[in-house]
């Protein structure tokens, strides 16, 4: 059973701190509520997207293949007789059919859409667990930050900062291809 004398703080895991100098902290249930309030504020009413992969379909190397198997099949051709010379034509016609069928289907790179959701990410965030919301906000790189106490009880939310870190590669690409047809 949880000690109910003792309120449940979140307290900076970072070794940024001098010796001697206090880790801040915040009260849990202040800075969640700041948390949920913020984020609802300033992304509640976006729509979600989601980015749909969609695996490319590329035939070259079992093509490449095939035709090594095709040519040292060929080679040995020469030098069997009877039944074996039967089997090996038959594995050839085979081998000759697939590889026709493969080369004349298309080359079909990877793809990325952006799908737009019929949800909203302060719907999203509302209806999250904690650890949800975390997620949700890991995953749109939006960092919480604390500052020092630097006045006598100075109030949590002035000590919050909520800020978003684009530095995400994948998103960058992305914002240039748009960039790019958009020219």
């Amino acid at each position: 059973m949880p000690d109910e004398t003792r309120a449940e703080v979140f307290r900076c895991n970072r070794d940024s701190h001098g010796k001697g100098i206090p880790k801040p902290t915040v009260t849990k249930a202040t800075t969640l509520a700041w948390v949920h309030a913020e984020f609802v504020s300033r992304f509640g009413f976006m729509r979600r997207t989601q980015l749909v992969r969609t695996a490319g379909v590329d035939h070259r190397p079992e093509i490449a293949e095939l035709k090594e198997n095709l040519t040292e099949l060929g080679e040995r051709l020469p030098t069997m007789r009877g039944a074996a010379a039967d089997v090996v034509a038959g594995q050839m016609n085979g081998i000759a059919a697939r590889l026709a069928e493969l080369e004349q289907l298309p080359v079909i790179p990877p793809q990325v859409q952006e799908i737009e959701l019929d949800t909203t990410w302060g719907d999203a965030f509302v209806a999250a667990t904690d650890e949800g919301k975390r997620r949700i906000m890991l995953d749109l790189s939006i960092r919480v930050t604390v500052g020092p106490p630097t006045g006598w009880r100075r109030p949590v939310g002035e000590r919050l900062a909520m800020t978003i870190n684009r530095s995400h590669p994948e998103q960058d690409a992305l914002d240039d291809v748009a960039y790019q047809e958009s020219l």
